[in-house]
């Protein structure tokens, strides 16, 4: 009912964000992003995903036909949750002959949302006229959307602009004490763990940030308060993040740190990769811009309004700074944030900051007197996106005219990257050099297969051994395979990183899955706690308290 009465009350602004994000992302459904770094590395992920989830796995850790048929351990590390949403996209785009359509369509998905929940978030703060001019530049912020969305192709990133202005509301919701603001809270920030560690890992310092420059007086209870929305989100998301830090000892996880951060700062040495200098040109530009207007911004507020944006004024400087080599001493110190490998990665929340203090200036009187330097800046700063935008779609229609996207897709399947979730003992395996390959192969013996299937980290087939045999399984060996049926006598061992079967003289249903830790039984019994504990303390703080006749306001 709530919802449907927001929807009435915001249609008309509602509908002008749906429109902006279906027009911004329309030429990426119609040429694809080939030509963004991660896109087909996302295309194979999203596609096998789906077909694993398709096959009866409610959650696919193990996609089997990734690496040239030997399958990959990418969702044991990999956030999930836009993936589960793009299953959505698959089942209204599966039908088309597309094949990029259905991520394209999660990408604008992803970026429509972005739209509304930027607007939820500063309607809190202003009308919802100055809102929805927010929420366009939210949008339309160049590294939102030229730089993550068409340039990187960056999909788990791109997904996490969902989140932050929603983290954003519930941690001034906290400070208001709203009796849901924890909940809500943790449950998004669950949310973006689940969608991007590295975001997460930028961002989770901000909010408590914010609490600290936002109000005069510390207070233990409020402090308390949103560190409790911490714990609680990583607690639902503890199914997800404990496999991925107890299972890396298996995988080539330290290849993340090929890209080295000291390399990748802002306003320094570009990368020259693919033709990244174009991107690392043009952010600068754009930073630069952005950093004229909040001078400018900075300059023409009154005193007054300066102080109420003083904590997004500090989150602004503080995100800029430690994208730039200004930051080398603190990256140096707190060693453990170089796993992100790219400081730039904090113009997520430039972006954030910038578009609070852009709308809270525009709802400024003050405005009507500088109105001409700020837009102009504005145009240049916005109109930049189509000539990014133009130049990447160009790219890609090149691209896919000259090679069939299927066939584009093939080749990625059947590659090697990325490397950072092959076996860690895999280098130069003579047995990886034929891609694709069969599901077994007879090493020794005489002996026939039927019915063989894989499904997720699942293997199983008929196999009639006539005399003893060998079966190379061409699978991974990852954390291990165990038998789960009753042939004992079958023995599961490991040739090189493959697995290896011994069959003895006879007729078997062989079933064979890989091993799972300790660490991930007890995750999730962990976020099936939290879930519970968290489920039943909303229900107490929202149902039973409207039933409670003490509470009615007759007495």
């Amino acid at each position: 009912m709530k919802i449907a009465k927001y929807y009435s009350d915001n249609r008309k602004y509602l509908i002008w964000i749906f429109l902006i994000g279906v027009a911004v992302s329309l030429p990426a459904n119609f040429y694809g992003l080939f030509k963004g770094y991660d896109f087909k590395i996302h295309l194979v992920w999203s596609r096998l995903f789906f077909e694993e989830f398709s096959n009866g796995t409610l959650y696919p850790r193990w996609l089997s036909d990734a690496y040239g048929g030997y399958g990959s351990p990418v969702f044991y590390f990999y956030p999930p949750l836009p993936y589960f949403i793009t299953l959505l996209t698959y089942w209204l785009f599966s039908t088309f002959k597309i094949i990029w359509l259905p991520l394209t369509a999660s990408f604008s998905l992803a970026h429509i949302l972005s739209g509304f929940t930027s607007y939820i978030w500063l309607k809190k703060f202003f009308t919802p006229k100055i809102s929805f001019f927010g929420a366009i530049v939210y949008m339309l912020f160049p590294y939102h959307l030229s730089t993550d969305f068409y340039n990187r192709a960056a999909f788990a990133e791109s997904w996490s602009f969902v989140w932050l202005p929603l983290l954003m509301l519930h941690s001034y919701n906290i400070l208001s004490k709203n009796k849901n603001a924890v909940l809500l809270f943790a449950v998004f920030y669950a949310a973006l763990v689940l969608t991007h560690l590295p975001t997460a890992l930028i961002f989770s310092p901000f909010p408590l940030l914010y609490y600290i420059f936002a109000i005069k007086k510390i207070q233990f209870q409020s402090l308390s308060r949103i560190v409790l929305g911490y714990v609680i989100g990583l607690g639902l998301a503890a199914f997800y993040l404990v496999p991925a830090i107890s299972y890396q000892k298996f995988v080539q996880i330290s290849s993340l740190m090929r890209f080295n951060y000291s390399n990748n700062f802002l306003l320094s040495n570009p990368y020259t990769v693919d033709g990244i200098t174009s991107n690392w040109v043009y952010n600068n530009f754009i930073i630069t811009l952005a950093l004229i207007i909040i001078g400018v911004i900075y300059r023409y507020l009154k005193k007054e309004s300066r102080n109420k944006l003083t904590s997004w004024f500090i989150i602004f400087a503080l995100a800029f700074f430690m994208a730039t080599p200004l930051s080398l001493p603190i990256w140096k110190l707190f060693s453990f944030i170089q796993i992100i490998s790219f400081p730039w990665r904090f113009l997520v929340i430039v972006t954030l900051a910038f578009t609070f203090i852009f709308t809270y200036f525009i709802s400024s009187e003050r405005l009507r007197n500088h109105n001409f330097f700020i837009w102009a800046l504005l145009i240049i700063l916005f109109g930049s996106n189509i000539i990014f935008i133009s130049f990447k779609v160009f790219k890609s229609k090149i691209l896919i005219e000259k090679e069939n996207p299927v066939t584009i897709y093939e080749k990625s399947k059947n590659s090697f990257s990325p490397p950072e979730y092959l076996p860690k003992d895999l280098y130069n395996d003579s047995l990886l050099k034929r891609v694709p390959v069969p599901l077994t192969e007879i090493l020794s013996g005489n002996a026939k297969i039927t019915q063989s299937k894989k499904i997720s980290g699942n293997v199983a087939f008929t196999v009639n051994s006539i005399t003893k045999s060998s079966i190379r399984i061409n699978q991974f060996y990852f954390s291990g395979w165990s038998t789960e049926s009753n042939e004992e006598k079958i023995k599961v061992s490991r040739e090189g990183t493959l697995v290896r079967l011994s069959i003895p003289k006879g007729t078997y249903t062989v079933d064979i899955t890989i091993n799972k830790l300790k660490e991930h039984s007890i995750a999730n019994y962990i976020s099936l706690s939290f879930l519970v504990v968290s489920s039943l303390l909303f229900l107490s703080q929202n149902l039973i308290t409207k039933t409670n006749p003490y509470n009615s306001g007759d007495n």
